[in-house]
């Protein structure tokens, strides 16, 4: 066929059109070598492929004609859009978008009396061609046109060629981090500004039932033509057919405005919306401002059931446990925990499990979080249940009460002794290895000489392990941080075995008042009224000083308030710190520090 011999052809070209298996593969072959398509004769692979009753043979010619690249015969293709096969369909329209055929597409879109699918497939084709021709058509049709259904078509080719997709940087995996598509890289290009201005005054001549549409797609493709958002507002407040969208907007916006947080109540109280819809709004409202906003998703996300697709329903209530303000009402959670009475103390439990295992925020919600979970440890057997249960439906256990649970094995309540063979099973605790761990190995250090301990540890192997966990158990986490991520409280000791040997490091832990670091020496304040404030000063102004002291906390001070000020040598790390482990453990302290530097965890 690439070379056209007369007789021959045509003797072959029977036999194609005979036996759709050696069409196909013929028509395979055909387009198979880029350095041969300038030879292939386009007319038999129409013929014979296009035309043909097999699918395989159809689907097949689309795809030799897209890989030639005659952008003339695009038209022949069109009709595929509408293939019953949706495989055939689909090539079609990825042949068509591989030839830029916007000509033969806008074509389609012109026709009167087109149906629905080739129009759609046509659209297909014009929003993956960033061509500043196909913007101008599309805008021109747009203005002229005066059915909703068909402008609402057009404005979902342009909201789509808003973006072009930027350059890949290296600095990502190859899957797409999100669901929200269809770009990995969003970028503008230099129709972005002309289309947003197109789409505004589209939006801004719409009536209520478009405009929902319309901000539907805006979202959906991650544009904000104008002040959309304050449109679909004032939209929702008098048309609640439009609650739907102004949910699954704001879902994805980075914060909400004031006047939308009762039209989103709304929808999260409303038994009638469907899961997704309810799920999207409290997904905006952990965003928004209010006092009582926390329990009002507290109280209504428990309820709502998981209508056919539980993803929807997790996704929010992972945007509650993760949610900033959250912090600010541990006290009514640890209130209401402590009544060790029913699924809401369980899931206020629950609550203060992820507040304590937050590595971001205020360190006294975290601290104050965690000092209630274990103080409910020991107020009653119905407590110690509800924790372990609340451990398990969190997926997730607090280091300071492993060794606590692998006890209650033994628990005089044979009620805790199950919960806790359960939550050793679910959580995947290593009893061994946590009864050893809390176990000092060999002699107390407090028992010890300080240059005898110094001198142990410099040689001595420990288990980096242990240390990663003792630094959690002994403290430390409240006052330093190992990762730049995480807001700075006292010295970062991500790095510190990177200025200090590991005998100098054991010392400064040992003997912390012998060096201070810089910037965290301990400043008293005493203030008009008598009291005093100890720690180091995280932030100081005019008009306010903020400090940290020895628990974590940062307290704010104002600065009229001073009536004395004074540097006190000592450091706000104790001395004694690790007197109740053994030198082994101390090793193992180091070690930690020591792979922190070299980027290990």
């Amino acid at each position: 066929l690439k070379q056209g011999r007369g007789e021959e052809s045509h003797s072959f070209l029977v036999k194609l059109s005979e036996d759709p298996t050696i069409a196909a593969w013929t028509i395979r072959a055909l387009g198979d070598r880029w350095d041969q398509l300038a030879s292939v004769p386009t007319e038999p692979i129409v013929r014979l492929g296009i035309k043909s009753k097999d699918a395989r043979t159809r689907r097949e010619a689309v795809t030799a004609l897209a890989r030639i690249g005659k952008v003339d015969i695009a038209s022949v293709i069109v009709p595929l859009m509408e293939d019953a096969d949706a495989v055939i369909a689909h090539t079609a329209v990825q042949g068509l978008i591989r030839l830029k055929a916007s000509g033969a597409a806008l074509a389609v879109v012109d026709r009167p009396d087109v149906s629905e699918l080739l129009r759609n497939g046509a659209l297909r084709v014009l929003q993956a061609i960033h061509e500043p021709a196909v913007v101008d058509a599309l805008v021109a049709r747009l203005e002229r046109e005066e059915n909703r259904s068909r402008r609402l078509g057009l404005c979902r080719a342009l909201s789509r060629l808003y973006s072009v997709e930027g350059p890949w940087k290296g600095d990502s995996w190859g899957t797409r981090p999100d669901t929200r598509g269809p770009y990995y890289q969003p970028e503008k290009w230099e129709q972005s500004d002309r289309i947003s201005a197109v789409l505004l005054a589209t939006l801004n001549k719409a009536d209520g039932e478009e405009a929902a549409a319309l901000s539907s797609e805006f979202g959906r493709h991650r544009i904000k033509p104008g002040d959309a958002i304050g449109k679909l507002i004032k939209l929702a407040e008098s048309n609640p057919a439009v609650l739907p969208t102004l949910a699954r907007q704001l879902s994805q916006e980075d914060s909400v405005p004031a006047e939308a947080v009762p039209l989103l109540t709304k929808i999260l109280r409303d038994n009638g919306q469907p899961t997704f819809e309810r799920a999207m709004a409290a997904i905006a409202l952990v965003k928004a401002d209010g006092s009582d906003l926390m329990m009002e998703l507290f109280e209504t996300l428990p309820t709502i059931p998981n209508g056919g697709n539980a993803s929807d329903l997790e996704k929010a209530r992972n945007a509650f446990f993760n949610a900033p303000k959250l912090e600010n009402y541990h006290q009514q959670f640890e209130t209401l925990a402590a009544t060790a009475k029913g699924d809401k103390a369980k899931q206020a439990d629950i609550i203060l499990i992820k507040l304590a295992k937050r590595t971001t925020g205020a360190p006294e919600s975290r601290i104050l979080s965690q000092k209630a979970l274990e103080e409910g440890w020991t107020a009653s057997a119905e407590r110690r249940r509800q924790i372990m249960s609340a451990m398990m439906s969190a997926r997730t256990s607090v280091a300071a009460l492993e060794v606590k649970i692998v006890e209650a094995l033994s628990d005089p309540d044979a009620a805790v002794q199950k919960t806790a063979t359960d939550a050793v099973k679910s959580l995947k605790l290593n009893t061994e290895k946590i009864l050893a761990a809390s176990k000092p190995s060999g002699p107390l250090i407090s028992s010890l000489k300080g240059d005898d301990v110094i001198r142990q540890v410099a040689g001595m192997k420990g288990d980096r392990g242990r240390g990663e966990q003792l630094f959690a158990q002994q403290g430390c986490v409240n006052c330093h941080t190992v990762s730049q991520g995480q807001p700075l409280k006292g010295p970062y000791l991500g790095t510190i075995a990177q200025t200090y040997n590991r005998t100098e490091l054991a010392e400064a832990i040992l003997y912390p008042n012998k060096t201070v670091a810089q910037g965290f020496a301990t400043n008293v304040f005493t203030l008009k009224d008598g009291s005093v404030q100890m720690g180091f000063v995280v932030q100081e102004g005019a008009d306010k000083i903020m400090v940290r002291n020895i628990a974590g906390q940062e307290i704010a001070i104002s600065a009229n308030q001073v009536s004395a000020r004074a540097t006190d040598p000592k450091s706000l790390m104790p001395e004694g710190l690790l007197g109740n482990l053994g030198v082994k453990d101390f090793a193992s302290l180091l070690d930690y520090l020591e792979a922190l530097a070299k980027g290990g965890n």
